[in-house]
């Protein structure tokens, strides 16, 4: 960039882009944690199972 300071457009579009960011980043944490929260749920009903089918 030739200019040293930003335009008002340029700071709105990095802001916009910003704003953007952190609701991606959010997103990417909320899939994580209900990612991790249906592993747990699964990985109970194999231990379960293995359990259930120790005691036969």
């Amino acid at each position: 960039m030739k200019q040293a300071e930003m335009t008002e457009q340029q700071k709105a579009i990095l802001e916009e882009i910003c704003e953007i960011a952190i609701v991606g980043e959010q997103q990417i944490k909320q899939a994580l944690e209900e990612s991790a929260t249906i592993d747990e749920k699964w990985r109970r009903k194999a231990d379960a199972k293995r359990a259930a089918a120790q005691k036969i």
